[in-house]
């Protein structure tokens, strides 16, 4: 029994851990501006690579630069014009959209549906056992 709450525990935190930094972001980066990517970068390796952007936008006079996690969602070229979301109370946090930032928040949240689930499972096994 044991086993399943450690696993429905984990699956639970790490969606979480996950997801709710992205949500935040999400729900905090309202405003639109126009931005610039400035750097794309591909992780070494073999295969197909998580790739990572750098852009730069402007939000009241003031100069913000800013990096995309490392995604495997996103076609980036240096140079080319993105529009930039970020928080009007704080304009240094902001996210690309088409990023992966929505597959980020959906991965998250189911990874915290299973162990949510495996969590309750646990308990209703415990009750009937």
């Amino acid at each position: 029994m044991i086993a399943v709450w450690i696993v429905g525990g984990v699956f639970l935190f790490v969606g979480l851990l996950y997801a709710l930094p992205r949500y935040l972001r999400l729900i905090c980066c309202r405003a639109k501006t126009q931005g610039i990517l400035i750097t794309a970068r591909s992780a070494p390796g073999t295969g197909p690579q998580p790739v990572r952007a750098g852009y730069r936008y402007l939000v009241d006079g003031v100069e913000y630069t800013a990096s995309t996690g490392w995604t495997n969602f996103g076609a980036f070229r240096v140079g080319e014009p993105r529009e930039v979301r970020y928080d009007p109370r704080h304009p240094h946090r902001s996210y690309l959209p088409w990023s992966g930032q929505l597959l980020g928040c959906l991965l998250g949240t189911v990874f915290a549906l299973t162990g949510a689930a495996v969590l309750l499972a646990g308990l209703w096994l415990q009750h009937i056992l």
